[in-house]
């Protein structure tokens, strides 16, 4: 179940988040996405071949492997945006920055309203030994998915260029700040890297279980 639903849910979720950047900048101004065809869900207007497929795919045969731990990342195809378009470039970058986060907070919030579906439907037919398995199963994948959804919104928002999070910093930066804030961009993913390697996502777990209990109404048990 983990795979015939969550993994599906996953990989729609990336997208949704990449849409969500696109539709925000276009209603910023900035047609740059949608006249790239980005504003779409079609999964292979998306993929990245290093960010999508190459990489998480090492990470997770090393942590089969080695029965290691290393953090398993990757990433979607980045939607294309022109911030020269926006009517106000530093608000224009914020909705922008924050938009794909957001969007996952809201899947996870559908998913939880799922969730609460197959919890009623389980203790509905709690006779029937097999559909109460088929629901457990359902509810567990639904609420990984929604684990996940949580994790990408959090790690986003990290304020290192070019996460989410950095897009929303540089809306409150002065002009001669930012060109100094971006600088490190070509290097963020590494140092973001880096940090979870050396335990930083312990950081930013206890945010993730909060959230996760306050949306779901129960604590992670998985």
């Amino acid at each position: 179940m983990f795979v015939v639903i969550g993994l599906p849910i996953i990989l729609m979720s990336i997208i949704f988040h990449e849409v969500a950047h696109g539709w925000a900048a276009y209603k910023c101004g900035d047609p740059t996405a949608k006249n790239a065809g980005r504003l779409t869900l079609n999964p292979l207007a998306h993929i990245d071949l290093q960010g999508t497929i190459i990489i998480p795919g090492i990470l997770i045969a090393m942590n089969f492997l080695t029965k290691a731990t290393v953090p398993v990342i990757g990433w979607a195809k980045p939607v294309p945006i022109n911030p020269a378009y926006f009517r106000d470039w530093k608000k224009g970058m914020g909705i922008t920055g924050i938009a794909g986060p957001l969007t996952n907070i809201v899947i996870a919030l559908i998913l939880s309203l799922l969730l609460r579906v197959f919890l009623i439907s389980g203790f509905v037919f709690r006779d029937i030994p097999v559909l109460n398995v088929v629901i457990d199963q359902l509810s567990k994948a639904v609420a990984f998915a929604g684990l996940i959804n949580i994790v990408l919104a959090v790690f986003n928002m990290i304020p290192i260029p070019p996460l989410d999070g950095s897009r929303v910093v540089v809306a409150f930066l002065r002009p001669d700040q930012i060109q100094s804030y971006l600088r490190i961009e070509p290097y963020g993913i590494m140092i973001v890297f880096g940090i979870l390697i050396f335990g930083g996502f312990r950081i930013l777990w206890p945010l993730v279980t909060l959230l996760f209990s306050v949306i779901f109404g129960v604590p992670i048990s998985f």
